[in-house]
């Protein structure tokens, strides 16, 4: 992904195009009996298929494709086979290997189905068909099962068998048209289509001179010269966001049109627009082609899993943007800027519903931040409780003197903080059941919401204006009234308001999008999992391909 590209090239792919259409065109008007290749008789596949029939649609499974439902899929086109010509093969193959646009490896289906045995023989027919299927499976849920590589933690479990038939019924509608099948099941989002086209783009020019290196070295300012000024011109006419003849190709200066061109390359990286040449724009600068590529590959698998997770009324924590967003009815009725977990406390994925607030909360201290933060900083400093407002608790709930607590060994205590204007978690607490501890709240800290990065929470989510989404949530559900609201929030007192129906509350982790303008941001990697991802897909072991026992050799 890099900025647009030249027209000319834009022209020349749809060139290319109309003259594949026209070769197919032309192919599908040869007479039939010239394309027509050995199939099995529809009767041989019912023989082979009935015996794996499932009693009922409730006995088919979530993950890789099964035999019950490839049975299915034949039974429910009377057995006639689908690769009965040179034509439906070559179709099989072109749809296949349009999945390297979508990160996937088209080798990885393909090398499933070996030269058929003999003639017409049924086995290869039901290879073909069940890659074919696999694909659209991989397409529409993911092609890996996020709970080894990503794991999404759900309130309650996720349910796909509807979603799987309909599918099915999709594909067998579209049998004669492998690619508008795999079209199909492609998750339908704006975003899901700029990322194939941005990795279509960068596979193109995976051969090409590699993208230019710019050194690190001291901040570069506007203005300046600097002997690294010249790479990092041509860096940026690599990636079309300078045109070739903006700026002498020698100058050492930093001039107005480079900078430009950089808050652009920032811009388009979610990166603090400032036009400052530090650490974070270089290493998205000096990122090769091909990390580029394993990062792309790696939310496109991540926006085939969110593809499922898309509800006409939630809230969405964007943990890689740092941002929260509120829909209603498939709009978007409000959003804002959040702070969410650092690398070493991150705020974790998960599928939950938003059930009450707690109105002027106490904070009590958990665990890891007493052990790593709160410690160290009162054995440094004796006033540090006295300052936070906090108290100390034995586990009975019992307030301590300070003074009696041995610091260096205080065993099982609490540290809570009281209500109040210096309270961590400001004036409301958004709660929703999770294993985690973790939850939505408000902050005295209001300066945090200005970083362009903004990942150093302990993994809850500190969310701005949260009081504008907390009077969303209720109005929701016809609750809010404004003045008894704001008679409890001022009299200091902590109280729990329930919402008469939870909010579903999706906290998820992506590092691409599309911006308000609909231009695809590739976002910095917080958590570095997206090269990670990118490898579990690469080395994606082969399941036993669903077929019946009567094919050994596959």
């Amino acid at each position: 992904m890099e900025n647009n590209r030249l027209t000319h090239r834009r022209k020349n792919g749809q060139q290319i195009i109309a003259a594949w259409g026209l070769l197919l065109w032309l192919a599908a008007g040869v007479s039939g009996a010239a394309f027509a290749v050995a199939s099995p008789a529809a009767d041989t596949l019912q023989a082979l298929l009935t015996p794996a029939l499932p009693a009922s649609q409730d006995d088919l499974a979530s993950g890789p494709l099964t035999l019950a439902e490839l049975a299915r899929f034949y039974a429910a086109r009377d057995y006639r086979p689908l690769w009965s010509s040179t034509s439906a093969e070559r179709a099989w193959e072109a749809a296949l290997a349009s999945l390297v646009d979508d990160g996937l490896d088209p080798a990885w289906y393909l090398e499933q189905v070996p030269a058929a045995a003999t003639a017409g023989d049924p086995c290869r027919e039901l290879a073909r068909t069940a890659v074919w299927l696999q694909a659209q499976l991989d397409l529409r849920f993911g092609a890996l099962d996020r709970e080894t590589v990503e794991p999404l933690w759900r309130l309650r479990p996720a349910t796909t068998a509807e979603q799987r038939q309909t599918l099915l019924g999709s594909a067998n509608a579209l049998a004669a048209n492998p690619a508008a099948a795999l079209a199909a099941a492609r998750p339908d989002l704006p975003v899901y289509r700029a990322l194939r086209e941005a990795l279509r783009e960068l596979l193109a020019e995976l051969t090409a001179e590699p993208w230019p290196e710019v050194p690190r070295g001291a901040l570069l300012r506007p203005g300046q010269s600097d002997p690294r000024v010249p790479l990092l011109r041509a860096r940026l006419q690599a990636g079309y966001y300078l045109p070739d003849a903006a700026t002498s190709a020698v100058s050492l200066n930093y001039d107005p049109l480079l900078v430009q061109a950089v808050e652009s390359f920032q811009r388009r990286h979610a990166l603090a627009v400032d036009g400052l040449v530090g650490p974070a724009t270089l290493a998205a600068l000096n990122e090769t082609r091909e990390r580029r590529s394993a990062r792309l590959r790696a939310n496109l698998e991540r926006w085939r899993w969110l593809g499922q997770e898309q509800l006409p009324h939630q809230i969405v924590v964007d943990i890689a943007a740092a941002e929260i967003r509120y829909y209603r009815d498939d709009e978007l009725r409000w959003g804002a800027r959040s702070t969410v977990g650092r690398s070493l406390r991150q705020t974790p994925s998960l599928r939950s519903a938003v059930s009450h607030f707690t109105l002027n909360p106490h904070w009590t201290v958990p665990p890891t931040i007493l052990r790593q933060d709160k410690l160290p900083a009162i054995r440094a400093n004796p006033e540090y409780l006295a300052q936070q407002k906090l108290q100390v608790l034995d586990a009975q709930g019992q307030e301590l003197d300070p003074a009696t607590v041995d610091w260096r060994r205080p065993g099982a205590i609490v540290l809570r903080q009281q209500p109040g204007t210096d309270n961590a978690l400001g004036q409301v607490a958004i709660r929703f059941p999770n294993p985690f501890s973790v939850y939505l709240h408000d902050t005295p800290s209001k300066q945090l919401f200005a970083r362009a990065q903004r990942t150093d929470s302990s993994g809850c989510v500190r969310v701005e204006d949260v009081l504008t989404l907390v009077e969303q949530l209720l109005r929701s559900n016809n609750q809010f009234d404004q003045t008894a609201f704001a008679e409890r929030l001022a009299s200091g007192a902590t109280s729990d308001l329930a919402l008469l129906a939870p909010v579903p509350l999706l906290m998820d982790y992506w590092t691409a999008d599309l911006d308000s303008s609909g231009t695809l941001v590739l976002r910095p990697d917080s958590y570095a999992r997206d090269e990670v991802l990118a490898a579990a897909i690469s080395a994606r072991p082969h399941p036993p391909l669903a077929l019946p026992p009567n094919c050994p050799t596959f």
